[in-house]
């Protein structure tokens, strides 16, 4: 069965070009490490028993990367390359040896550890421990388990404070077993699920492989920085700013200035420099990844078509309404609005900031629509606006909702901050949201307009956040609100019409002869799926002209049965073994973002673990001559059923598969064949495409 994998290595690394553009040097590491552990399990149960008993020691435990590693593992474990009970019963041992080696040092050394190295360098996190144990008693071991920056101190100070061993014990060996199964059990289940994730979209799955690393890596890194840094950061801080505040240069003095512990808002400062410098890059990022044949277009389409295909009446009366309240003639009132309340407050130095913020970002639109010239998804703009990139409305809306609440924040309490900063995110998000379910713009022109939105009111607060605010508050927020309000309702209320007409539901056919398709316009239809995230999947080998109903009878009859429509309580299907192919249906797959109009399957003769799964989607033609229904593209593939360690569901797809003339359905007598050359898994490859006309449903 070795082309079957559960755990896609090549498409991983495919995407990981496409994203860091280091294909080999991550093949160098990656691959390697994957293959040793599978080859040689023990390694991979004593790493499990090292880290879990390292993580349990007496403060050393504090920096040892315990839930990167175990998940890690874990997740092996789920993807199938690990066995499961060997990995849980050594991290459970591990736990409980190193919780009962941290309770005999502290047993034997008693009040000596807070003078010894290097226990002496914490004295926070023994306190911490004290007052933590003095407060749950007995409970302390089990609850300090899952408890970070105690977790490695309690049983060395349980033993300093005579804790009774034998009550010690019970509580370590419960915890021990309850704390392995915490980080295990979700990791093997997300392991599976980026299985389940792989069948649907490669990409998909190895962009979940790429979050729980770098988050896993990040969370490691601060823990790691944080517990070093601790004794020192303020001292670090301050150190800086005074340095950097009496430095002659302008530029250091406004740092020392700006981050100064002191300053009346630090982690606002703090946050807008990390908006900023993630912000602008990430707009760059964008800019850079939008040529013709990047990833990043093939997943505007399939995401742009994801999200028509979940229209409906009442979402897009919704919605809508949304994307008006951030039409220009809104905004452009409500940041008047705001302008006039803080030049009556004489706050003159935000009213300039605001004014110049707003202005220079409408601008900065205008100047990249040109030089970028993308189109829209559908054509609902002229001039000017009928260039896409990046949205207008996501990043005017962003500058000026976002500084809106930077202002209305800054004199309320902390807790009413983050309500007025949640609110203008998501009010600001839903409008983004808002254009790419309308099919105003692509998913990447928000994203490019939230990005450089955000980081330009990062820039607005940390050149002004030093400055003292005349207005503000409640009053401001009364204004902002009053300004939405009326003019909202008016812009709705008087072009709610016209916003009907302009974002309808109108992709019309493209016309094709019947001649031409024949002869060579089969090449214009698509010849490989592409999945949600843009990725090239499976070769299209069928091309179907007729109404569905005929299809199905005709396919049902040469011994497919018809899939229902994928629900999602089907799902709970894989999370346990399941004993035939029949009782799992085939995963909701995706082509261009929109879910197949006709799916079948049919088992492999002489093997019930494996089936066929054809699946047909409609295509932007229809054969000229008054024909309605549209050409069908088609996908046949092989899957095979595996349940690794009779724990969950995985369907693994031979991604090497490709059917033959010969496994092809026949329609008429009329069926022609063609071939055409793709490249598969790095290789060219002839495959053969079966065009079909059902002439009763073809004048």
């Amino acid at each position: 069965m070795a082309g079957y994998s559960s755990f896609d290595e090549k498409a991983c690394y495919c995407l990981l070009s496409a994203v860091l553009k280091r294909k080999n040097r991550m093949t160098q590491w990656v691959q390697p490490l994957v293959d040793y552990l599978t080859q040689n399990p023990g390694m991979a149960w004593a790493i499990a028993f090292l880290v879990a008993m390292g993580e349990a020691l007496f403060v050393v435990g504090l920096v040892v990367p315990s839930t990167a590693v175990l998940v890690a593992i874990g997740t092996l474990v789920g993807l199938g390359k690990l066995s499961f009970w060997p990995v849980f019963a050594m991290t459970v041992l591990g736990a409980i040896v190193g919780d009962a080696l941290s309770f005999w040092f502290g047993h034997v050394y008693k009040e000596r550890v807070k003078t010894m190295w290097p226990f002496s360098n914490y004295p926070h996190a023994l306190d911490r421990g004290v007052e933590f144990i003095k407060k749950h008693g007995g409970k302390s071991i089990f609850i300090g388990r899952f408890v970070p920056g105690v977790k490695a101190v309690v049983p060395g100070l349980a033993g300093m404070m005579g804790m009774d061993v034998w009550h010690f014990t019970w509580i370590n060996v419960v915890s021990g077993i309850a704390w392995a199964a915490a980080h295990l059990m979700p990791a093997v289940l997300a392991g599976a699920a980026l299985s389940i994730m792989g069948a649907i979209s490669t990409r998909l799955m190895i962009f979940g492989v790429v979050v729980i690393v770098v988050a896993l890596l990040a969370a490691f890194i601060v823990k790691w920085s944080m517990l070093l840094l601790s004794p020192r950061i303020d001292r670090y801080r301050y150190t800086f700013a005074r340095w950097a505040t009496s430095h002659r240069h302008p530029v250091i003095n406004w740092f020392g200035r700006t981050f100064d512990p002191d300053h009346a808002h630090p982690l606002t400062m703090l946050t807008s420099a990390v908006v900023l410098a993630i912000g602008l890059p990430m707009f760059i990022f964008i800019v850079n990844e939008l040529g013709a044949k990047e990833p990043l277009v093939l997943a505007d389409s399939s995401l742009s078509n994801f999200a028509q295909g979940l229209r409906t009446g009442p979402i897009d009366t919704v919605l809508m309404a949304i994307t008006m309240l951030g039409d220009g003639v809104v905004l452009i009132p409500v940041i008047a609005a705001a302008l006039a309340w803080l030049a009556y407050k004489r706050d003159w130095l935000h009213a300039l900031g605001l004014f110049a913020a707003t202005a220079s970002a409408s601008l900065f639109v205008t100047l990249i629509k040109y030089g970028v010239h993308r189109q829209r998804p559908t054509a609902i703009y002229e001039g000017i606006s009928s260039l896409s990139f990046p949205s207008g409305h996501a990043t005017n809306n962003a500058v000026a909702y976002a500084i809106l609440a930077y202002l209305i924040a800054h004199a309320l309490p902390r807790w009413q901050q983050g309500i007025v900063y949640f609110v203008a995110a998501f009010f600001i998000v839903l409008i983004a949201l808002s254009r790419v379910y309308l099919g105003a713009h692509w998913p990447s022109d928000v994203a490019a307009g939230l990005f450089f939105g955000f980081a330009m009111a990062a820039l607005f607060t940390l050149l002004l956040g030093r400055h003292p605010k005349k207005s503000g508050g409640y009053q401001l927020a009364a204004v902002v609100l009053s300004g939405l309000l009326v003019f909202g309702s008016w812009n709705v209320t008087k072009n709610w019409t016209r916003a009907q007409t302009m974002y309808a539901q109108t992709t019309p056919p493209q016309q094709l002869s019947t001649q031409d398709w024949m002869q060579s316009g089969w090449t214009k239809l698509a010849a490989r799926r592409i999945d949600l995230i843009g990725e090239t999947e499976e070769p299209f080998v069928l091309q179907i002209a007729g109404n569905e109903q005929e299809i199905s009878q005709q396919l049902m009859a040469q011994g497919w049965s018809e899939s229902k429509p994928f629900q999602l309580a089907q799902a709970f299907v894989l999370l346990s073994p399941a004993k035939s192919l029949q009782s799992v249906p085939p995963l909701p797959v995706l082509h261009d973002g929109r879910p197949a109009a006709l799916s079948f399957t049919r088992s492999v003769p002489a093997n019930t673990n494996q089936r066929f799964v054809l699946r047909l989607w409609k295509s932007p033609f229809v054969l000229s001559g008054g024909s309605t229904d549209p050409l069908l593209i088609g996908s046949i593939v092989l899957e095979e059923l595996k349940t690794p360690y009779n724990a969950v569901t995985v369907v693994a797809v031979n991604d090497g598969f490709v059917p033959s003339a010969a496994q092809l359905p026949r329609f008429t007598p009329e069926d022609r064949t063609v071939t055409r050359k793709i490249t598969l898994n790095g290789s060219d490859r002839e495959i053969t495409v079966l065009l079909s006309m059902l002439s009763q449903t073809i004048p």
